[in-house]
């Protein structure tokens, strides 16, 4: 059981870890600058005691921005003494298990706050592209019972589908890849059409059936 407790420090009593996989482009970094502007330190920095002072488990990124706007103090979780392999698992752990949204509720949740806040506002601070912005608040014209009878019928066709796999000289190989695009090319003069390989396969094998 880790002992922990929360305080307020100065972002220069911290330093980050040196194992840190996470990274955060500029884009991302900018809208993370703009949450804190505007709402200020919503989750503490995770920290851990250690010999030599304070080290971040999870936040470099926002300890990095509290630098930059200069703020004299931000708050802590203190883990106290963890141990080196404890607060790398924990580095992952926090990093990794913050889910998914679901597209829907997002776009509602989005199309909700356009009623009353300003776009221009709202784009500035959300981790969204202005397109994704965009299609996420005018999701609500989209046919999902469309979208969802789609993916259903996808779905059962996939259950219908089998795998063969063989195993054959590459001489035998390069053979029959000369046959598949001489069929592909054939019937796309015929039928005007891109054919896949199984369906080219399916040529070839229909004709020597034929002529059996």
């Amino acid at each position: 059981m880790v002992s922990s407790r929360e305080s307020w420090v100065a972002p220069s009593a911290l330093r980050p870890n040196t194992w840190n996989p996470n990274r955060m482009d500029d884009f991302m970094y900018a809208k993370e600058l703009e949450s804190i502007k505007r709402f200020g330190f919503a989750v503490p920095i995770i920290v851990r005691s250690t010999a030599t002072g304070l080290e971040i488990v999870d936040g470099e990124h926002r300890w990095k921005a509290a630098v930059e706007l200069g703020l004299s103090r931000i708050p802590i979780w203190d883990l106290g003494r963890l141990s080196d392999m404890d607060a790398k698992q924990l580095t992952i752990v926090l990093n990794e298990t913050r889910g998914q949204p679901d597209k829907q509720l997002l776009a509602k949740l989005v199309q909700n706050l356009a009623v009353t806040e300003p776009s221009a506002a709202l784009e500035s601070l959300l981790p969204f592209s202005q397109s994704v912005f965009a299609e996420l608040a005018n999701l609500q014209k989209f046919d999902w019972q469309a979208l969802e009878e789609k993916t259903q019928q996808q779905a059962a066709e996939r259950t219908r589908w089998v795998e063969r796999l063989y195993r054959m000289p590459k001489d035998v190989a390069e053979v029959l890849d000369q046959a598949v695009a001489r069929v592909k090319t054939n019937m796309k003069a015929e039928l005007d059409d891109d054919l896949t390989d199984w369906q080219a396969l399916e040529v070839l094998a229909a004709e020597y059936l034929g002529g059996a």
